[in-house]
């Protein structure tokens, strides 16, 4: 897990005290580990999160390591939180679980609709679906690097320790 020099900021600590959101829920399936992303299932529990997951399970980040069948604390809401990148990422950018579990990556937007006229209904769907997967995989905003909070921050790169603030 990188960090610029002199920074020592883990996944998983908080990148503010105020404002903090915190939920206790039990984890299914595999073990969490401290800052991995995670979604909630239709039973309340904690799964470390996949690209499969949307925002109508609620997303969350471990707060602290849990084990299998394990209950665990997690940073949910507006909480500013740190997460570990899969790739580049630029400042401000909303990001998405990435296809490595529990980690994120930049949510790129949508392209531009080419629906043709008359409308066919499924270039219609297509559409919808893509702007539907484009907030409904949004897991928060990536902020920064540690000390980034004001000022001018810099890209993320794969495997670099980030701030997001959690929600749309």
């Amino acid at each position: 897990m990188a960090n610029p020099a002199g920074n020592n900021a883990a996944a998983g600590d908080l990148a503010k005290t105020s404002g903090v959101e915190v939920i206790s829920r039990k984890v299914t399936g595999a073990a969490v580990v401290k800052g991995n992303v995670v979604h909630i299932d239709t039973a309340g529990l904690a799964i470390k999160g996949t690209s499969s997951g949307t925002i109508a399970d609620g997303y969350g980040v471990a707060l602290e390591a849990v084990a299998a069948n394990g209950n665990g604390r997690f940073a949910v809401g507006n909480t500013w939180v740190y997460v570990i990148a899969d790739g580049a990422i630029i400042p401000n950018n909303l990001v998405k679980i990435a296809s490595t579990a529990g980690q994120v990556v930049s949510n790129d937007e949508p392209a531009d609709s080419t629906i043709p006229s008359p409308p066919v209904d499924t270039d219609v769907e297509t559409d919808i679906d893509a702007v539907r997967d484009y907030f409904g995989k949004t897991v928060g905003r990536y902020i920064g690097h540690q000390l980034e909070e004001v000022g001018d921050p810099t890209d993320a790169a794969n495997d670099d320790v980030i701030i997001i603030r959690m929600g749309l």
